[in-house]
């Protein structure tokens, strides 16, 4: 039996599930991603709103949430154009997707997002050149609402995963959950302020 023959007879295609999946990780990251966009050129642009040292962490962490949605593209183009992947493949994109802990931690040792302790007040300071300015209420409930939905998102792969009978349906779950926590800070953000 041949190469090709032995090819051709393994080749399955993805089913109508496996299309459509990709196709919704690929459109919701598109949703996410271009209001994403604009949020990051706003807080880079308008300095005088935006020049806290609380905004500056909000645009790195705002630029590993838009490197995670993109990387959420590659479902789609694996399931259209038919294409295996292989475990190799699969740890790359893996180290790739979790490059941004270490960029956050780089950019947390940076000078430009440096985290002080600040022993008369007993708290964290995120700029070594202004007093500890507290951010306003808003953020501090967008934030509230990102850790709880962080905390569930959380409790979904530890604990509901296994409880979800479609292998299939259970990851598309948490795939889309993974979705929803990079792209909803700019949307929380926006709606919070005023």
């Amino acid at each position: 039996m041949s190469n090709s023959t032995l090819l051709a007879s393994n080749l399955t295609f993805p089913s109508t599930a496996a299309y459509v999946y990709s196709s919704i990780y690929l459109f919701v990251s598109i949703f996410c991603l271009v209001p994403y966009l604009f949020f990051l050129v706003i807080l880079v642009i308008d300095k005088e709103n935006f020049n806290g040292a609380v905004y500056r962490v909000i645009l790195h962490l705002g630029i590993s949430d838009c490197i995670q949605l993109l990387l959420q593209w590659s479902p789609f183009f694996f399931t259209i154009f038919n294409v295996s992947v292989d475990a190799l493949i699969n740890k790359i994109f893996i180290a790739i997707t979790w490059i941004w802990g270490a960029m956050i931690l780089g950019l947390t040792l940076s000078p430009l997002v440096s985290q002080l302790y600040d022993i008369k007040t007993f708290s964290w300071s995120y700029s070594p050149d202004n007093p500890i300015n507290w951010p306003p209420v808003e953020l501090a409930i967008a934030a509230i609402i990102i850790t709880i939905y962080v905390a569930l998102g959380n409790a979904y792969w530890n604990f509901l995963y296994n409880y979800v009978h479609d292998p299939h349906l259970a990851g598309f779950i948490g795939n889309m959950i993974l979705i929803i926590q990079n792209g909803m800070n700019p949307f929380l953000y926006l709606t919070m302020s005023k």
